[in-house]
């Protein structure tokens, strides 16, 4: 097989990729405004040998071509007749170099078709790898019986791979230096699409921050006029209002608390125990007092205890809690004079933290952002080093990191 002859000759060595290294020359020093213009400035200047560079590739794939063309017709005039052996052999021969013809002029096909980019020896490589693997068992068939006729294409395809190490290895700087300015206008490419999206942050950062402050501005004027309002007569009365009917409901909690302690509870089930609706009352009772005496106003309650010897004490507290219960319905609790003030006051409140919320995603975002650029920047100034110019590192890092807040 060609391939397989190739890798015993070392062909394939040629493929190895080597790190290249810039000439040790002086630094040249660019500023830092100029990066994108240079880089683009430099691969404009080598486009010119990049494409002579691809004249060369592909003239040598076309001799490549013809050579392989010559070589797969020299197959195919094979005096058959000459070759005493099995015609059952022979045909098995015939059909394996066809089919190894076949895909020979494939590859060939494909070579010429290649794209500039792709002009390059380790696709080269990859390509004929691809072909080992198609034509491999056919190869190997074929040179059962002609083995010194296809010599001659392996010898093609020899000098083929000596050549274009050849050419890339006298091109290797042109290369290296192309490639590596690719890279970096890439990257400043990435950095600069960054650069819009982190601004489109900061803009809406700047917006929340103006809509928050003038809520808050509102929030303040409210809290003046609330102020204000609770200077007034009217919000006095109110306030002295609301504070009786608040104290009026404690009391009578109280009161309340106090009912249930004196009452022994345990002494009128053992009264009531033989009387089943007495003592489903008195079932509600232990189980919630609060709700049931709310519920029936005390008066089954009245009449239970009157066996009991502190029956006139519960009745002065069952007549306290009364009254205290009509006192509190007689006060007139109306709204707040400034209830719609202090209900624009909490939606402003609600907006501001939500606004904060928002602000703080939005920082999120921007920091997330920051963090994936740093080893876009590393490799930018490592790349640039390579090319020996100089930037200064730190008016860079101000570049890319303007968008700070």
């Amino acid at each position: 097989m060609v391939v397989a002859h190739c890798f015993s000759m070392g062909i394939f060595d040629f493929f190895k990729r080597k790190k290249q290294k810039a000439e040790t020359k002086e630094k040249k020093i660019i500023n830092l405004q100029d990066l994108d213009n240079w880089t683009n400035d430099q691969l404009s200047i080598l486009k010119n040998q990049k494409d002579n560079f691809h004249s060369i590739v592909k003239d040598r794939i076309s001799n490549l071509s013809t050579e392989i063309e010559q070589g797969t017709v020299s197959l195919y005039n094979i005096d058959w007749d000459k070759i005493k052996v099995e015609e059952r052999i022979k045909q098995i021969v015939k059909e394996n170099m066809s089919n190894y013809s076949s895909h020979l002029r494939q590859l060939m096909i494909e070579l010429k078709n290649l794209e500039e980019s792709n002009l390059n020896k380790e696709k080269i490589y990859t390509m004929f790898s691809a072909f080992e693997k198609r034509a491999g068992t056919n190869y190997q068939k074929s040179t059962y019986l002609i083995g010194k006729e296809i010599e001659y294409i392996n010898k093609s395809i020899s000098l083929f791979f000596k050549d274009i190490d050849k050419i890339h290895s006298d091109n290797k700087d042109l290369l290296y230096k192309t490639e590596t300015l690719s890279a970096i206008r890439k990257n400043l490419e990435e950095l600069e699409e960054s650069d819009k999206t982190i601004a489109k942050i900061r803009e809406e950062i700047n917006k929340i921050e103006k809509e928050a402050n003038i809520s808050e501005n509102e929030l303040k004027n409210h809290e003046t006029a609330l102020n204000e309002a609770k200077k007034g007569a009217e919000y006095t009365e109110w306030k002295e209002k609301t504070d009786k009917f608040q104290e009026r409901k404690e009391n009578l909690k109280r009161e309340i608390q106090t009912l249930q302690s004196i009452i022994d509870f345990k002494a009128l089930a053992r009264i009531w125990h033989e009387n089943p609706p007495e003592m489903s009352v008195l079932t509600e009772y232990r189980s919630n007092f609060h709700l049931t005496f709310h519920k029936e106003k005390g008066e089954v309650l009245t009449r239970l205890i009157n066996s009991l010897e502190n029956k006139e004490a519960i009745k002065d507290a069952i007549s306290k809690i009364s009254d205290l219960e009509k006192e509190i319905k007689n006060i007139n609790t109306e709204n707040s004079p400034s209830l719609n003030l202090e209900e624009e006051m909490q939606k402003l409140k609600e907006k501001i933290s939500s606004l904060q919320e928002r602000k703080s995603a939005e920082k999120k975002k921007a920091d997330k952002l920051t963090l994936a650029r740093t080893p876009i920047i590393n490799t930018i100034t490592s790349d640039i080093g390579t090319l020996n110019i100089d930037i200064a590192v730190s008016l860079f890092k101000y570049k890319i990191g303007m968008f700070l807040y």
